[in-house]
């Protein structure tokens, strides 16, 4: 039986191949040549969030559609958040190319391009609609590293920069390290098909469907990249973060940031709420920490 990732990227070869009928690379070529990316790295110069914007998920279904439609507002206006992150995927996660485009007339704050990239011929469709930066899952290449690399060397050149993800489907490894790279995300979900909810020994670990979230794989991760990557690097927490209080561990181990989406969109929630509960908590608890951050709190 094939893994809901295996199914979702054999969806997304076939989805480039009726993206390229329609648009040829020529003409996103053209598309993007108008376009400058800003700096997603040195948006994350200073520890923050980046808020994403999905429809939906697999694991979970729907989010709140009020706070999806409010999400590209509320985002640009806070302090703590430093960059976007948009979901292009349209079947499993309800985002387009077009409302990539759509954001990029709404903030000056850089735009990462959430998708699953298997083609070079994405990376074009992220620049052209207005992307800073894509996310480059090693996951997805786990087959075949250099193409993996590839569309990594493509992004570079063309001036995207590009949040290489590790996980606990495919760990930090130096074949998906291309020269150069600085810039890593570290997802804690894996994809199941059945499990359970529990909290032990203070590791997080929920199993639904489908999907699997460990946040202690955060700092087991974080460990392995530091060893492989020496020097200075921005890292981001991903997946998982689901209260305000998570966010001072993540500092403290040495994050970048934390991408926050599903504890942001939820149903019932209120974005506005939820994403001040995160700027309290910050202010609150950590006022030596919010002057370094050099976060303004109002």
């Amino acid at each position: 039986m094939k893994s809901l990732i295996d199914k979702i990227i054999e969806h997304k070869n076939q989805e480039v191949e009726n993206h390229r009928k329609k648009t040829p690379v020529q003409d996103l070529k053209e598309m993007a040549a108008g376009c400058n990316p800003k700096s997603f790295k040195k948006a994350l110069s200073v520890f923050g969030i980046i808020g994403e914007i999905k429809a939906k998920a697999p694991s979970i279904g729907n989010m709140n559609r009020e706070s999806v439609h409010k999400a590209i507002s509320v985002y640009d206006k806070s302090p703590i958040v430093r960059a976007i992150s948009v979901l292009t995927d349209e079947k499993y996660f309800g985002g387009s190319l077009s409302k990539l485009a759509e954001y990029r007339k709404k903030t000056e704050k850089p735009l990462l391009r959430k998708d699953f990239i298997v083609d070079e011929y994405q990376v074009w469709e992220a620049k052209a609609y207005g992307a800073d930066a894509i996310l480059l899952m090693a996951s997805v290449h786990r087959k075949d590293a250099s193409k993996f690399k590839a569309i990594y060397e493509l992004a570079t050149e063309i001036g995207l920069d590009v949040l290489i993800e590790f996980g606990m489907e495919v760990n930090p490894q130096k074949k998906f390290i291309p020269k150069g790279a600085t810039i890593f995300g570290i997802n804690s979900r894996r994809f199941k098909t059945a499990g359970t909810y529990q909290l032990s020994n203070f590791i997080n670990k929920f199993v639904h469907k489908d999907l699997t979230i460990d946040n202690q794989i955060h700092f087991e991760l974080f460990e392995e990249l530091n060893k492989l990557v020496p020097g200075k690097k921005t890292i981001v927490a991903e997946s998982g973060i689901s209260q305000p209080s998570e966010l001072d561990t993540l500092i403290k181990h040495g994050f970048s940031a934390a991408l926050i989406g599903t504890a942001l969109l939820r149903k019932g929630g209120d974005i506005e709420a939820i994403l001040e509960s995160y700027s309290s908590f910050i202010k609150e608890n950590e006022p030596k920490l919010a002057k370094k951050l050099q976060l303004h709190f109002a």
